[in-house]
This record gives C-alpha cells, sequence and structure tokens, in this order.
C-alpha cells in the first residue's frame, strides 16, 4: 500500500511504456476494452454486468497495435465502459501528434463519443451497436482479439487479486503492476 500510494507502481508502468515503445516503435493505432470481474471485498464496487447478484469491478485498457498497454483505469463494474473515456483521454493524449484511430467494441457506438474523440486527433472505429440501429451496416473492427487477449494474460495473477481490489487505488496499482510486467516482456525484459 505504501508503494500505491507514493506512486511507485505508476512510476513502473510509465517506465515500462517508454521502454516498449522504444523497442516496439511509436504508436500508430488505438485498440480499448474492458473487462469486469467479481470483487466481493471491494468498497467501490458495483452491480456486476455478467453476474447481477455479485459485486463487481471494471478495468479498461487501451493498447496500441504493437499490444503495449498504454492506460489502465478501474471503477466500479456497474460503469459503462464510454465513461471510461475521458480518463483514458488524459493517459494517452501524448500520442495524439497526428490522427490516428481507435478500435472498439460496441459499447462505444455514439455520435457523443465520435465528436469527443475528434477533438483529439482520433477516430473512433467501433463495432456496430445493433440495439442502436438495426438497418445499419454491421462493422466489427480487427485487431480487438489483442486487448481481450492482454485481459486473458492478466488473469493469470488472479491469485492475489480478491486482496488487492478492496480499494480503487489498490486495484489499479495492482493492474498498472500486471501490465508493467506486460509491456516489459514486450520489450524482451523478464523473458
Amino acid at each position: 500500500m505504501t508503494w500505491v500510494r507514493n506512486g511507485t507502481f505508476h512510476r513502473i508502468f510509465l517506465k515500462s511504456i517508454g521502454i516498449a515503445i522504444k523497442h516496439l516503435g511509436k504508436p500508430t493505432a488505438f485498440i480499448t476494452d474492458t473487462s469486469s470481474s467479481k470483487a466481493p471485498f471491494a468498497r467501490f464496487s458495483g452491480k456486476n454486468s455478467t453476474d447481477r447478484a455479485k459485486q463487481g469491478v471494471k478495468r479498461g485498457i487501451i493498447i496500441d497495435w504493437n499490444r503495449i498497454i498504454l492506460s489502465v483505469i478501474v471503477d466500479s463494474a456497474n460503469t459503462h465502459d464510454s465513461k471510461l473515456l475521458l480518463p483514458h483521454m488524459n493517459n494517452i493524449e501524448h500520442f495524439l501528434d497526428s490522427l490516428k484511430v481507435l478500435a472498439a467494441d460496441s459499447a462505444w457506438d455514439s455520435k457523443k463519443l465520435r465528436k469527443q474523440l475528434a477533438k483529439s486527433n482520433l477516430v473512433l472505429h467501433a463495432a456496430t451497436n445493433v440495439r442502436r440501429a438495426k438497418n445499419k451496416r454491421k462493422i466489427r473492427p480487427r485487431g480487438r482479439w489483442r486487448v481481450e487477449q492482454i485481459f486473458g494474460i492478466q488473469q493469470w495473477n488472479r491469485g492475489i487479486k480478491s486482496y488487492w481490489t478492496k480499494t480503487k487505488e489498490a486495484f489499479l496499482g495492482l493492474c498498472e503492476f500486471t501490465s508493467s510486467i506486460h509491456n516489459f516482456r514486450l520489450a524482451g525484459i523478464f523473458g
């Protein structure tokens, strides 16, 4: 908790991003998604979207095409994915020096989000939300499996998660730490 409070995990995460970018290159496109999990002891949890009887938490990430994790946000499970947009934008704004694409699932398919992203040099390429527009042409952005793969890799660390999800800052620290390990591995550090 001392490392969470003094920002050590966050600094490690930022260092891992820098090393991974130096090794793999500057981000050219982004992919985002969220993942909910049960967290019965979390003080900041909400009703889990997949199992409404259970309390849960949500983590959202933004990666680049090379699978470098660039942003991690945590919140209660009942927070809509699109509400994580502005915190993510603050985390990746220094990568938006030219026009880039953000691939996302159908939760992000809205005109309001497209306008917000356009102000930041991002083009939203979201899967079609068929509940909003049944006659709309179906879009399935390529490469979204990359972010799903990262959530799977991070689940390997779940043995310690139940203790880390009690507070929002502790859970964010754990997610930043596991994301740092992933980024360092992409750069060839830790095997």
